[in-house]
């Protein structure tokens, strides 16, 4: 009976360490978002699923002319540029071989680096969000 329940012990415990490890790739596998602004003492760090919470704090009217005008002009420019700008805004990015980007949009008063993302989350983001 001993061994029986050392055996199943053991066996609880491998389960618990390959769900945790499973949860753990998924959590450092979600996109991350730097938001900085330039002129208040405001640092955020979030994960995507945070970005929603976040989005609230930014005033409709930006949230508009990011999702209809920028982010679509930019990322037009982004198909065959690793730079783009727009009106008051630019934005860089960085490709990585297994289809990720890092996108860098720098506006007068903040700076938001997307980072680990694929272009159709990018998409996704900006359709949902903005």
């Amino acid at each position: 009976m001993k061994r029986f329940l050392t055996i199943l012990i053991l066996a609880f415990a491998a389960v618990l360490i390959a769900t945790a490890s499973v949860f753990a790739q998924r959590k450092s596998d979600e996109p991350l978002i730097d938001f900085q602004h330039r002129y208040m003492d405001m640092h955020l760090n979030m994960r995507l699923s945070k970005l929603k919470t976040f989005n609230k704090l930014l005033p409709n009217s930006l949230r508009r002319e990011i999702g209809d005008e920028y982010y679509p002009a930019i990322r037009k420019q982004l198909k065959t540029s690793d730079k783009a700008s727009f009106k008051e805004g630019e934005a860089e990015v960085e490709r990585y071989p297994d289809g990720k980007v890092k996108l860098k949009l720098i506006f007068p008063n903040f700076i938001m680096t997307i980072s680990n993302v694929t272009w159709e989350q990018m998409d996704q983001i900006f359709s949902e969000y903005f």
